[in-house]
């Protein structure tokens, strides 16, 4: 049984309501009849359907009544009979609903037929019962008298040939209980002394209960008059069968004559004249065959087709519309929309067919009287489906689209790709009007140059039928061919041919003789009513990543966003366990910096607000979104109508194992608080904020992809995030710095330090061993890039390459052996350095493991500090790669850890910080020294000099003795002794003066002893 609703006000009604109110029962309502529903014109021994209008005209809800239809002929012999039990019909509502047993009556004359709605709790019987006579005519003759109209097409725009020898059929017939073959010939004489043209081959008419009307292509070429005035002959035929030799016939004329039908094209504007390569084309009519009507579906009149008029709806006529010129894309949308609204009573958007066209075309961003391309359509449409929250799901096939189409907001419901860049296909078509979808079609003109074609026009139509039989493949759409002014609303039937690349062809705009002209169909898109469409924000809800804390992960993708503004927008996010519960915040001002990467974002929670009755966690929460420029202080009032329902995903995925430490001690950590961060009050200024937007280079691990077994001499991607942080930060100082040439993509600089280090197979490496890979990294290379470093418990130590240049990463590390948050704050804020940080969990028997991650920003503000990291938290797949804004406190020992990472069992500890930074200072020389500049306190004053300046050279000799400084080429050649002499046990100044001796360069001045040397860069200018 089909139905539909119809909310409907009665203000006349509002006496009566009361009245009812006060005097009837609570269970009283009442129901009438408005109408009953019967085709235009009903035919003996062919059935037909019935269709009711059921209204309720009091306050409360109509449910458990039955319905009965009775027809009776003019004697009152009851000819059909149905009962039948009736759907809940809200207050003041009206449905349509339809019966489903059709009658068949088998004699032609009047009937009658009665119907009752049976409602025990009906407070005025007087409305329930409705009687309507109708006739029932005699079945049609085989050769049903049809009407005509032939239309000789003149073109006034887009191209300017006023004679295409191009015309259009326009037939209108009677209903039929079969489909039928349709063939149609012409001849300018009836002598018989020429062939007749057999301008309509095989048409198939499909059966309707109604009378039906549409357009017929037809060639004009044989037609010797192009004025279109001269009269010619025509004859028809209906069949159940195909014709295939007209020769069998013995032709009735008619006399007839054309009409003219003067036609101004909209082509859409955009993308014209745009070049494509294509293979010949060669649209030939079918021959005729005999095969039978193997496939037929057809809608015809329902549905609607929108009459565009830019004479009356010019752009700007309604606030932001963009007009009815050029809007075919828009309106083959509203079309397919309020089709859709009246077969499904759950698709609602309580807008007109015309306020459905309008919104749409805003919606899809036209530019004022142009059209649209087909991403922008389709991302459109979907902004209509999720704007009215229409459980409506959209699917598309699109020449060289390969990809599904994100939704354009932030709500989740994207478009699928059910192609793989090629045109649509029959067979997808087919299904799709099968299964009560609706779909546009998207056409392109061509015009053919040789091997190359220039798209002269655009064109979207809502597909209105298909059918194959009879050796052709036909199809039916809706469109509006005139939209400069009333009219021109069309149904044509075109035939479909296939180019060799597998494009559909259609013979519209046949220009006869002249096959440079031709019309491709390089989009479809349907729609249909899908019940599993939730609309919620896009992203999804887990438990915490070791399943025994009470911790939530919201996950989303952030789209790219221009990275112009330093100050970031913020998300907030309130929840609750039930429709009664009161609201609880989840996520507090939370930060969105900008991004020019695609990028998966996540946000920890807590969940132990979050139980039912028995303090358990709820596997489900609502949910809402709150996206603001500045921070919110007040938790904001949510519309009933706007929370979203989410169901916990469970993550069992832990952090990877890439850090090592096999000698570190047990700490002395309280693991008995542990405060869920607070939130920001304020905005950060941009003096506390540092962010890296572009995570372009970074590397999304697949250990099953990339493992030893695939990958020549590499060790995995599995405990490879150390060096794949190291390699994606390496390629974005080349995109930063022109004097960086690499030369390698990030995953082969990954396999490059895999290679250098001493890994095992699918394991990490000691903080030592990962420095050491990319200190070798940039002596093979001789890059300018320097790399400094604080970590936990080494406080004195670089680390040397052990190569042959022997360069270091040079500790910072503070005198206490714990990583300091203002020296990396500084160093990325002063320096634009790129930095990773290394992360291990421990609990009172020590270390459990350790891993690292890339840093990609950092805020403070009102005593908050934020580290937001960014890493692949499952390198044994794709898509782990994700960035987070996490909160560092520190325990009583003053060891920095990140609250959201830790709870009372474990405490996520910062090891290490390292900084990577182009640095044009570095260099590569055979001078190879073993102590730190820094710990020796080793400087140059000024530096850079002038060559007849004096400098003075401070050190801090300490605990071993000096007894030659000498200044060194870079080639390792030494060119001056500056002093020689025993120097020890305490702070030195050396004066010396280069006297003009050397030209300007880089130089090194070197510190020797008996067994130790310390070197640094000296310039003069």
């Amino acid at each position: 049984m089909l139905y539909n609703y119809k909310l409907k006000i009665f203000k006349s009604l509002v006496f009566l309501i009361v009245l009812f109110i006060s005097i009837g029962s609570s269970y009283s309502t009442d129901l009438t009849i408005g109408r009953v529903l019967l085709p235009d014109s009903v035919f003996a021994g062919i059935e037909f359907k019935i269709r009711l209008e059921l209204a309720n005209i009091n306050i409360l809800s109509a449910e458990n009544y039955d319905i009965k239809t009775y027809i009776q002929d003019s004697f009152g012999n009851l000819e059909y009979s149905y009962e039948t039990k009736g759907p809940r019909i809200d207050p003041f509502s009206e449905i349509i609903l339809e019966l489903d047993k059709m009658p068949k009556l088998s004699l032609a004359g009047t009937y009658k037929i009665t119907t009752l709605v049976d409602f025990i709790d009906d407070i005025d019987r007087s409305n329930d019962t409705m009687p309507v006579f109708f006739n029932v005519y005699d079945r049609p003759n085989e050769q049903p008298q049809l009407k005509f109209n032939y239309f000789a097409h003149v073109y006034e725009y887009p191209l300017g040939m006023p004679d295409y020898g191009y015309g259009s059929l326009r037939i209108s017939y009677p209903p039929f209980d079969k489909n039928k073959f349709f063939n149609v010939f012409t001849s300018m004489d009836t002598s018989g002394t020429s062939e007749p043209e057999w301008i309509v081959q095989n048409s198939i008419l499909p059966k309707r209960e109604d009378s039906t009307s549409f357009d017929i292509h037809i060639d004009l070429s044989w037609y010797p008059d192009k004025t279109y005035k001269s009269k010619f002959f025509t004859y028809f035929t209906v069949a159940d069968t195909s014709i295939i030799d007209y020769n069998d016939y013995d032709f009735d004329w008619a006399e007839i004559e054309l009409l003219i039908d003067t036609l101004n094209i909209s082509t859409g504007v955009l993308g014209l004249n745009d070049t494509i390569l294509n293979s010949s084309i060669n649209f030939t009519p079918s021959t005729p065959t005999s095969a039978p009507i193997e496939s037929l579906v057809y809608r015809g009149c329902t549905i609607p087709n929108i009459d565009l008029d830019s004479s009356a709806h010019r752009a700007g006529s309604t606030p932001g519309y963009a007009g009815d010129w050029n809007a075919c894309a828009p309106a083959s949308a509203a079309n397919s929309m309020q089709w859709l609204e009246k077969i499904e009573p759950k698709i609602n958007s309580k807008l007109s067919h015309r306020e459905k066209l309008e919104d749409l075309s805003k919606l899809m961003g036209r530019p004022d009287n142009e059209g649209v391309y087909i991403r922008e359509f389709i991302e459109g449409k979907l902004a209509f489906i999720n704007k009215h929250k229409l459980p409506i799901r959209v699917k598309f096939q699109v020449k060289n689209l390969n990809e599904d189409v994100d939704s354009p907001d932030k709500i989740s419901n994207d478009a699928i790709n059910k192609g793989n860049g090629s045109a649509p296909s029959w067979d997808f078509l087919l299904q799709e009007m099968k299964d009560d979808e609706d779909v546009e079609l998207f056409l392109e003109y061509h015009k053919k140059f040789g091997n190359q074609d220039i798209i002269t026009g655009r064109h979207a139509v809502t597909l209105s039928g298909m059918s194959e039989g009879g050796g052709k493949k036909q199809l039916w759409y809706k469109d509006d061919l005139n939209q400069n002014k009333p009219g021109g609303m069309r149904e044509p039937k075109n035939e479909w041919q296939v180019l060799e690349d597998g494009t559909p062809i259609l013979n519209e705009p046949f220009v006869v003789n002249d096959t440079t002209f031709y019309t491709t169909i390089f989009a479809g898109v349907s729609e249909s009513y899908d019940s599993t469409v939730v609309f919620k924000e896009k992203g999804y809800l887990e438990r915490g990543y070791d399943g025994i804390k009470k911790l939530g992960r919201w996950l989303w993708n952030e789209e790219i966003v221009e990275a112009g503004n330093p100050n970031p927008e913020y998300i907030n996010i309130v929840g609750k366990e039930t429709p009664s519960s009161h609201p609880k915040w989840i996520l507090r001002n939370y930060p969105l910096y900008p991004l020019e990467s695609d990028t998966l974002r996540f946000a920890y929670f807590d969940l132990s607000n979050f139980t039912n009755a028995f303090n358990d966690l709820v596997d489900s929460i609502q949910f809402k979104i709150i996206y603001s420029d500045n921070t919110i202080q007040q938790m904001p009032m949510v519309d009933e109508n706007d929370w979203f329902y989410y169901s916990f995903e469970t993550n069992n995925t832990l952090p990877d194992e890439s850090s090592i430490d096999n000698s570190a001690p047990i700490l002395n950590i309280d693991l008995s608080s542990n405060l869920f961060p607070d939130y920001i009050s304020t905005t950060p200024e941009i003096s506390d904020s540092i962010f890296i937007s572009d995570f372009s280079t970074y590397i999304d691990l697949d250990n099953s992809s990339y493992n030893s077994n695939t990958v020549q001499n590499y060790l995995g991607d599995a405990n490879a995030s150390g060096l794949s942080s190291l390699a994606g930060i390496l390629k974005l100082i080349e995109k930063n710095h022109s004097q960086i040439q690499l030369g390698m993509d990030s995953r082969e600089i990954l396999y490059s330090l895999s290679r250098k280090s001493n890994r095992e197979n699918n394991k990490g490496l000691n903080r030592e061993s990962l420095l050491q890979s990319c200190l070798l990294f940039l002596e093979d290379k001789q890059l300018p890039i320097s790399i400094h470093f604080q970590s936990l418990r080494k406080a004195t130590e670089n680390v040397f390459s052990g190569g042959i240049f022997n360069n270091s990463a040079e500790n910072m590390t503070p005198a206490n052996g714990i990583p300091d948050w203002k020296w990396i704050f500084s160093k990325m804020s002063d320096e634009n350095r790129f930095s990773i940080v290394e992360l291990a969990w421990y609990d009172h028997n020590g270390r459990k493991y350790g891993t690292w991650a890339t840093i990609t920003g950092l805020i403070e503000q009102n005593g908050v500090r934020l580290i937001r990291i960014f890493k692949d938290w499952n390198a044994n797949e794709t898509n782990g790669l994700a960035s987070s804004f996490l909160t560092l406190n520190k325990t009583d020992e003053d060891h920095l850890y990140i609250v959201e990472l830790s709870d009372i069992e474990s405490k996520c500890i910062i090891e290490s910080f390292v900084t990577v930074a182009y640095d044009p200072t570095v260099i590569y020389t055979d001078v190879k020294d073993n102590l730190s500049r820094n710990e020796y306190e080793l400087k140059i004053i000024p530096n850079p000099g002038h060559g007849n300046q004096s400098i003075n050279i401070e050190v801090n000799v300490k605990q071993f003795s000096l007894n030659e400084i000498a200044l060194y080429s870079l080639l390792g050649e030494k060119l001056e002794v500056i002093y020689e002499g025993e120097l020890s046990g305490q702070k030195q100044i050396i004066n010396w003066n280069p006297a003009s001796r050397y030209p300007a360069g880089v130089y090194l001045i070197r510190l020797k002893g008996a067994s130790n040397s310390i070197s640094t860069v000296f310039v003069i200018e």
